[in-house]
């Protein structure tokens, strides 16, 4: 059910930016730092998008990546209390 929705999400986003394509062909000078182009307003779009993503995706892998290192930190501090705890009940009831 879920998987059929999400099929049919991604081909109605599929065809809303073909139609978005279609109807933004005009030609759209572009200054930057280094000189102009002059490029369709729909490559620009798709080019910006896929820059954006991708800046995204960086980011969100560098934060991941902390939070891994914090997981393995944490995973290692349970280990020791945990043992701790072990050998602790191992211990004979007077000398507690």
């Amino acid at each position: 059910m879920f998987r059929t929705l999400g099929i049919l999400l991604l081909v109605a986003i599929f065809c809303i930016v073909v139609a978005l394509a279609y109807f933004n062909r005009t030609p759209v000078d572009i200054d930057y730092l280094f000189g102009s182009a002059k490029l369709a307003l729909a490559l620009l779009l798709l080019v910006v998008f896929a820059f954006a993503v991708a800046l995204t995706a960086l980011l969100c892998s560098a934060r991941m990546l902390g939070q891994h290192r914090e997981i393995r930190h944490l995973r290692k501090q349970l280990k020791t209390v945990e043992s701790e705890l072990r050998s602790l009940r191992a211990l004979p009831a007077g000398d507690r």
